[in-house]
């Protein structure tokens, strides 16, 4: 089996992209496998990384901003820079000759599935949220699939016959790993209240200052942990505010400007606060935390919320609007879930009921199916 995968620009589109790969080769350790991107994309360095070929094709966003003359410049600069990546994901495509062509989202994945669809060559695209994003909705008219991360982009697509749910899917390190294995790995006692606070690899000023109330109140205190993720852009920035509060780092207060192993902290704790983006759920959900996510509020169709509700609804999660939210409030929230370890628990359950751990399994078997089909 060939398989060309793209899709990139952030993290929440290629790493769905390299959870399917890993699983393609775990089931067909002979299968060839080809990534494409951009140049500019933070896909040129997690593909390599983790011992993937990479090819780039120029691909450009619509620029919106600048009024009626902006958009027209924008929209005319995306438009020739779609022409030339149609042309060289064409070339690529023609030296790879794959079996199949899957598309994780990001505005890469236009012009290939574009050259794809030219070429006749199946294409299968994956959805992670519950509200699709425009190439999405675009490319799904000829996708031969449409994958779901949530069973409430369906009916978005109106293209029933094609959909098939599969959850998203995560990297094998977030299976299996216990609390007790990542509470002996983080050196964090077993009986503690463990919260984990991040805003992603940059940070968020939102949940960060939620964080740091709640950093604030127990500072100290035995029993009571904080994993504070505060993110590079706003460590030091954090860090200076524990120094002014009397507040040592070494304690039982842990501020990092980046999570590398984030299945371990996900793991330990007790209760997960973020932000509400698809792979962050998918994380959260298959180790069954329960968390509050602090949906981004300027999230495209609002996504992000609609994500966080999915859970929410099924009673794994509380929603927390950041529009007028109040610190200390969600600080109060945090500290009433850790008294009340039975409500906890519930949630939990919860949680883990919204997870699919076998996603990459399901996305394999539908590119299976169509390679499959192709072959007769």
């Amino acid at each position: 089996m060939k398989v060309l995968l793209t899709g990139g620009g952030t993290g929440g589109h290629i790493y769905p992209a390299l959870a399917v790969a890993e699983k393609i080769r775990q089931r067909e350790p002979e299968a060839e496998l080809l990534f494409v991107g951009t140049e500019s994309g933070i896909e040129m360095r997690l593909v390599p990384e983790h011992g993937y070929r990479i090819e780039t094709v120029p691909a450009r966003a619509i620029e919106v901003d600048g009024g009626i003359a902006g958009r027209v410049k924008g929209g005319m600069k995306a438009a020739l820079g779609m022409r030339s990546g149609i042309k060289a994901a064409r070339r690529i495509l023609k030296a790879f000759r794959p079996d199949a062509v899957v598309g994780t989202g990001g505005y890469v994945s236009f012009p290939v599935m574009m050259a794809a669809k030219s070429l006749k060559i199946p294409c299968l695209i994956h959805e992670q949220n519950a509200y699709p994003g425009r190439s999405n909705l675009i490319l799904s008219r000829f996708a031969n699939r449409i994958m779901l991360g949530f069973r409430e982009a369906g009916p978005i697509f109106h293209a029933e016959e094609k959909t098939v749910f599969t959850g998203n899917p995560i990297r094998a390190m977030f299976l299996g790993v216990s609390r007790e294995e990542a509470r002996e790995a983080l050196k964090i006692g077993m009986d503690d209240y463990v919260v984990f606070s991040f805003g992603g690899s940059m940070g968020s000023e939102e949940i960060n200052s939620v964080a740091s109330a709640y950093m604030k109140r127990i500072a100290g205190q035995e029993g009571k942990v904080l994993l504070f993720g505060a993110g590079s852009e706003y460590v030091e920035e954090i860090k200076a505010q524990a120094r002014a509060a009397g507040i040592a780092e070494d304690g039982n207060i842990r501020i990092l400007p980046y999570i590398l192993d984030m299945q371990y902290y996900i793991a330990a704790s007790d209760l997960v606060v973020c932000r509400a983006g698809a792979l962050s759920i998918a994380e959260t959900c298959v180790l069954g935390k329960p968390a509050i996510y602090i949906p981004l509020s300027w999230s495209v169709n609002d996504h992000q919320r609609l994500n966080a509700e999915s859970v929410a609804e099924r009673g794994g999660a509380m929603v927390v609007d950041e529009r007028g939210m109040d610190p200390e409030e969600v600080a109060d929230a945090i500290e009433v879930l850790g008294w009340d370890r039975e409500r906890l628990e519930q949630m939990s359950t919860a949680s883990l009921a919204c997870s699919v751990p076998d996603a990459a399994d399901r996305i394999y078997e539908v590119i299976k199916d169509i390679h499959e089909r192709r072959a007769v």
